[in-house]
């Protein structure tokens, strides 16, 4: 349908979220529109077309978007055999409080997880890692990984790598 007004709403899947018209585009003379929705969690997408009054046409389909934790490690400069490093990672909104995070380090091509633990109220984790038989000198990298979870609107997914370096 050609010059037709569609509306596009977006929900997020959390218990009494209510539903937002996300935008309005017009139909091109093709029928076909395009809306650009705000960045931001995994939500459902209505799409809705009003035929008449009392008619309606309606699309609906799961937008789903992967978790990006942020993860900072300190003390950023190179640390000695013996000495730790901590981690600090902070969870998207909404819903970030209570959540799981693993603090992953590689391995030859593995991740091993090094910690494990829940965001506190403000969504963010914090642990350390001591480093304890490192001989020479090795560069290690680690990554935080959210696991999907009941409640938080995102699937899982992991941080950036964040690079050390040790000398023992």
């Amino acid at each position: 349908m050609p010059g037709a007004r569609v509306c596009v709403a977006t929900r997020v899947p959390l218990a009494g979220a209510g539903e937002h018209i996300s935008a309005t585009p017009v139909t091109g003379p093709d029928g076909r529109f395009t809306a650009e929705l705000p960045s931001g969690p995994s939500r459902q997408v209505r799409v809705a077309y009003w035929w008449s009054g009392n008619d309606v046409t309606e699309s609906r389909l799961d937008l789903r978007v992967r978790a990006h934790p942020r993860l900072k490690l300190r003390p950023r400069h190179a640390v000695h055999n013996g000495r730790r490093v901590r981690f600090k990672v902070r969870l998207q909104e909404p819903a970030a409080p209570r959540r799981w995070v693993r603090i992953q380090a590689r391995s030859g091509k593995r991740w091993i997880e090094v910690s494990n633990g829940r965001t506190n109220l403000n969504g963010a984790y914090r642990a350390h890692y001591r480093f304890h038989s490192t001989s020479g000198r090795h560069r290690y990298a680690f990554r935080a990984v959210v696991p999907s979870q009941r409640g938080y609107p995102y699937r899982g997914g992991h941080s950036k790598v964040r690079r050390v370096r040790v000398s023992g």
